[in-house]
């Protein structure tokens, strides 16, 4: 038969019923939720990874610190002086009072360098220090409200001198 061999090719009516029938069965697909558990997974592990050390100084309410361009961290083992508007802390214990410092005439801070030894001969943990390199425990930070005066500041610079320091450097806020 001449009309077989040039048969329509197109899909018959029942064909594409059938086919419309099927898709209107399917459910879409959902949102895969492993692939989204897996990604909130590794945001999370990322997330902690990135800020659990993320500061080894933190300054107490009312420390206005002064800015600086530095990038470098401190060291975690140094021992930190905090001069706040109102009072000197060492690890976050008072030591005495910026109006009893600035009322005095005297050069260092006696209640200082003996807090200073203090603290420092209570601390003699199992630091190895490798030949050449300096001991970070030599090392005391100053973190100072950016509103004291430079006589206050060395009064703390002398009596960290006093107490066995040999590098004292500044805390600053990073821009």
């Amino acid at each position: 038969m001449p009309h077989d061999k040039y048969r329509d090719t197109s899909m018959s009516k029942r064909t594409a019923g059938r086919l419309r029938r099927r898709s209107k069965s399917k459910k879409q697909p959902g949102l895969m939720l492993t692939s989204l558990m897996d990604v909130f997974t590794l945001l999370l592990f990322f997330l902690l990874v990135n800020t659990s050390g993320s500061n080894p100084l933190q300054s107490p309410a009312g420390l206005v610190a002064p800015l600086s361009i530095s990038e470098q961290a401190p060291k975690e083992e140094a021992m930190v002086v905090v001069a706040t508007p109102v009072e000197i802390l060492i690890q976050n214990k008072k030591v005495i009072s910026v109006a009893e410092v600035l009322s005095r005439s005297d050069v260092e801070i006696n209640e200082l360098v003996q807090a200073l030894i203090s603290v420092r001969s209570q601390d003699v943990g199992g630091l190895s220090v490798k030949p050449g390199e300096e001991d970070p425990r030599n090392e005391l930070i100053i973190l100072a409200d950016k509103k004291h005066s430079y006589e206050f500041i060395r009064k703390i610079m002398i009596s960290g001198r006093k107490a066995g320091f040999t590098r004292l450097t500044f805390a600053a806020l990073g821009k």
